[in-house]
Formats: C-alpha cells, structure tokens, sequence
C-alpha cells in the first residue's frame, strides 16, 4: 500500500505517471511526488518532479503558467541546494525557461545538463525543441534521433521525432517511427492523438477519426483529444458532431490552458463567420489579460486577435496586433511553418487598408525561403505558398498548387472556402471544382467509417474502440 512506500519509491511512481502525457497521468505524477518530499524533504528528485509535471501540466492541463512558473522554480531551487551538480535540476530548469518561451536561455541551460551527463535522453528531447522554436528543424531531428536512441521505446520522445519528421515532409517515416513501438503503446493516450495528428495530415480522414476516437475512450476528459476529434469531424463535414464536441469543451470547463490551442486555431480557421464567434472567445478565453503573462503566451494571444481580425474584416486592428506579435521576438510564436499563417494575413491586411500593393511581401517569401532551408516542407509551408501566390495576384499558380495540396491530402476544405486571403481564387470555375473533389472524398470516409453518426460523433453501433484500424492510405506528396 501507499502508505508503506519510501519516498523513492513514490518518486519512482510519479516517474511512471509522467511518461504518459496526459493531464490525468500528470495530476497523479505531481501527487505522488508531493508525498515523496512528504516523506523525505531532502529528495531532490521529488523537487524536480514536482517541477516538471507542473510545467507539463500548462500544456496538458488547467494549471496557469505563471503557476507553474512559481512552483518550478522555488522547487528546482531547492534540489540546487540538495544536490547542485545534478543533471536533471539543469534539464528542468531548461524545460521551464522553454515553457516561457526564453529559448536561448533554455538552450544553454539544456546544453549544460547534457555536459554532465550526455546519456540524459529528456535534455535531448527538450533541446530539439527548444532547437523547433528557433527554426531549426533539421538539427531538431537530429537531437530527437539522439534521445531515441538513447531510450528507444519512449513514447514521448517517438512522437516528438514523428511529428518533426511529417514537419519535414517525410510523413511515411514519421508514421513508421511511431508504428514501430505502437504495439506496445496502443493503450496510451499520446500515441492515439499523434498517430490521429499524422493520419488527418497525410489524408486518411477513416485513420484519424479512428485514433482521436480511441484516445477519448482512454480519457473521455482529455481536452487535447477532444479537440484532436473536433478538428477531424470538421473535415470530415459533420458540423452538428463538431459543433456538439466543441460545446462540451465550453460546458464542462474541460479545455486546457495551451495544449488544445493550436488544434482550436487551425478550426477556427475552418469555420465559417456563424461558427467563428464562439470559438474565437474560447480561444481568447485562453490567455487572460495580466501583468505575469510570460512573452510567448502575450505573442500568441496577440497573433491570433490579429488573425481573427483579419477573418472579421477589421483590418487596422489585425495589422496593429500582427505586427506587434510579429515583431515581438525573434523566434517562432507557435512554429516557423505555421507562422506564415499570421505573417500572411498581417500582408492582407496591410493591402487591404490600401498601403503599397508589395508592401512587406518580400519579408512573407523570406520568411518562407528560410523555414525551407531549415528543413520546413509541411502543409503549412505549401499554404503559405498558395497565400504568397494570391496575394501577387498569381491565381492560377494558386489553383495549381492547392490542387496539388489536396493530391497530398490536404483535408481542410473549410480553410479554403473561408480564408479571406483566397476570394479571388475562390471566383475562378476550377476552385468550385476542388471544393466538390475534397467534400466527395470526405463523404466518402464517412460512410467507410460507418455511415450515420449519433451526437456524439462515434458511428450508431459501432464499439470504436475495439475495431481493427483500417488499412491506412498514406498519398504520396507530389512534387513542387
């Protein structure tokens, strides 16, 4: 029983807990590593403990990161004092200074845990990244390649290699990275919502509905799931399921405070100006105003009023709040591909306040060009490309490309029938055409999926759960 558990013991426990990214998981890591220090003060892995799963649990759960914040470094302070030479008070300390978006700083600190002990498989994780938000997304592989090595059948550190990988453009070996030990980790929460993540992002809509449905069955609370599943629905073309799973998220309180965000961004930009309000307030909901609101969360709130202003026509806002966020840091807000999103939409913007027609272009095309050279060659960058195209007025060039996304497949109709950026493309005949080849190819993973659907999403009389996944078509990306 628990209460006959030494304080290592307990620490251990709370290591297990943590493995799986999961708010629930996290919540009974952080206890049990409260009742290691119970037990024993002068445990320094109990501080560091306390330290990381409240950092995770801003990304995974409803802990606020200034919280977080408090909690980390008057814990870390404290195994310093127990045991300065200790790698691990040098790794979290680096995780925390990543979580505030500091990244040079978490850079150093990450790099010196690693020169104490260069077998520590989490610096390297959490070194690329830090090495991610810098833009760096080939060195960022590299580093993941290391920590894998190092602890081979780690889920956290598999998924992290495989969503760096499809970042790449290299979406069968992301998934074979993650196929690899997804028979031995087909009961964690993580596996299921990156494997749902890679599956909607290489096309197969059957595959993604299947793991994010999955995922919820392991956690029903899990808000990251629940966003994954809504996201999925969305492109699937079942509006009343995702209009149903996005209330339950508002209703129970259950959305967490940063990692359903980018998943709630890329809907949002999905809907149309009905669906837009209630979740755009969702959205904004997620950062309240304050003096302690650390840099990356006050860039993040900023970028995204600037793209909602876009989507609502108010121009001179979205070009206030863009280029603040913009030019707010010289690092990625979320990540260097998705950022074309807002680099694009503040260029919009400024054109549609009648400033020079070029005006700031070159920087969205540099902005490009560079994310290319690191590595970049995702769905976002090629959208940044459909939007640079549009935007020089180059609407056949536009066409093509888009019809050379959805060969890849690229899923996300809604975006293309509500970006502001594209009504021109939208008048010419070939786009209507698109539109009905990408709503015919949802319609029919739907009925492969099982025809009719109850509220909530999940097929009428089909155990999800226990299904056998289907055989998971993966396009090939085409050539540029």
């Amino acid at each position: 029983t628990e209460t006959t558990l030494s304080a290592y013991d307990f620490y251990l426990l709370g290591r297990f807990y943590e493995k799986e990214r999961s708010r629930k998981s996290l919540e009974r890591a952080l206890e049990m590593y409260r009742k290691a220090v119970e037990v024993d003060p002068e445990l320094p892995g109990g501080h560091q403990g306390i330290a990381s799963a409240s950092l995770l649990l801003t990304y995974y759960g409803e802990l606020s990161l200034s919280q977080a914040k408090d909690i980390a470094l008057r814990q870390l302070e404290l195994a310093l004092q127990l045991d300065p030479g200790d790698e691990e008070n040098y790794g979290t300390l680096g995780l925390a200074r990543y979580m505030l978006g500091e990244y040079g700083l978490a850079e150093e600190l990450l790099r010196e845990a690693l020169a104490i002990n260069g077998n520590y498989a989490l610096a390297w994780m959490w070194l690329g990244l830090t090495l991610e938000k810098e833009g760096k997304l080939n060195p960022a592989i590299r580093h993941y390649r290391h920590a894998v090595r190092l602890e081979p059948l780690s889920m956290v550190v598999n998924a992290n290699l495989s969503l760096a990988l499809e970042s790449a453009g290299r979406p069968e070996e992301a998934l074979a990275r993650l196929e690899e030990i997804g028979d031995a980790d087909a009961s964690s929460i993580q596996y299921q919502r990156v494997r749902s993540a890679l599956s909607l992002r290489q096309g197969d809509l059957v595959a993604a509905y299947r793991h994010a449905r999955r995922a919820l069955d392991l956690d029903p609370g899990d808000a990251m799931a629940m966003a994954q599943l809504a996201l999925v629905l969305q492109d699937l073309g079942q509006q009343e399921a995702r209009r149903k799973l996005i209330g339950q998220l508002l209703d129970r309180g259950l959305l967490g405070k940063a990692g359903a965000l980018e998943t709630m961004e890329t809907i949002y930009m999905r809907l149309d100006r009905k669906d837009r309000e209630r979740v755009r307030q969702m959205i904004f909901d997620l950062f309240p105003d304050g003096p302690r609101i650390a840099q990356i969360r006050w860039r993040r709130r900023t970028a995204f009023r600037g793209l909602s202003a876009t989507y609502s026509g108010d121009y001179e806002e979205a070009v206030n709040q863009l280029g603040r966020a913009w030019y707010g840091g010289g690092y990625a807000i979320v990540s260097s591909d998705f950022d074309l999103v807002y680099c694009t939409a503040f260029r919009f913007s400024q054109r549609a306040r009648s400033e020079p027609a070029t005006a700031g272009l070159p920087d969205c095309e540099k902005w490009l060009q560079r994310a290319r050279q690191q590595g970049w060659d995702s769905q976002w960058t090629d959208y940044a490309a459909v939007q640079l195209a549009a935007l020089n007025g180059r609407h056949e060039a536009a066409l093509k490309q888009l019809r050379a996304l959805y060969q890849g497949g690229f899923s996300g109709v809604g975006l293309l029938e509500n970006d502001p950026l594209l009504e021109k493309v939208r008048q010419r005949p070939e786009f209507s055409g698109l539109i009905d080849d990408m709503k015919q190819r949802a319609a029919r993973a739907w009925e492969e999926i099982g025809a009719t659907a109850d509220q909530s999403g999940q097929p009428a009389g089909s155990a999800v759960s226990g299904d056998p996944a289907p055989e998971e078509r993966r396009p090939e990306k085409p050539p540029r």
